[in-house]
């Protein structure tokens, strides 16, 4: 014994499926091909690629702002740009690769300019492009008297920065 529904069931359910297939889209409107999932692809492809960007971006303030109060810098107006964007597979699969411009300044003289790097939202490096500062000078690299030296001149060995 095959026992199947009432007819009167199946023709309510065939007359529903019916009107819900064409319920969804506007008057006039055909259904979507695929070119329609593609474009929305793209679409949803650079937004997620805006939103990502713009969390790179603010991590990149943060850390630049550590930075330079780590390292007795000022930073300028706040200014982190993005300078390059590149796409680098990693072990985890592909990321971006994006570098962010700061500028600063050495006790609020002159203007400088750094860079933070972050491969996807981690921190890969900071340079300021100022030289490491030389370890402390010792009492043997203090300077010597000589014959010719009457003690009242202090040699200056200048520093390049």
């Amino acid at each position: 014994h095959d026992r199947q529904p009432p007819q009167h069931i199946a023709v309510i359910s065939i007359t529903l499926q019916a009107r819900w297939r064409n319920t969804w889209l506007p008057t006039g409107w055909e259904k979507p091909s695929l070119s329609y999932f593609v474009l929305l692809s793209i679409f949803l492809g650079l937004a997620w690629l805006w939103l990502d960007g713009a969390r790179a971006r603010e991590l990149a303030i943060g850390l630049a702002k550590a930075y330079c109060e780590k390292h007795d810098l000022q930073l300028l107006d706040e200014t982190v740009a993005l300078s390059r964007m590149a796409l680098r597979w990693t072990n985890e699969g592909i990321r971006v690769r994006r570098m962010f411009r700061f500028d600063f300044s050495l006790e609020g003289v002159g203007r400088r300019t750094g860079y933070v790097l972050m491969l996807g939202t981690r921190l890969e490096t900071i340079d300021d492009g100022l030289e490491e500062d030389p370890p402390p000078a010792t009492v043997d690299d203090a300077p010597t008297k000589t014959a010719g030296d009457s003690g009242n001149v202090v040699p200056f060995k200048r520093k390049d920065r």
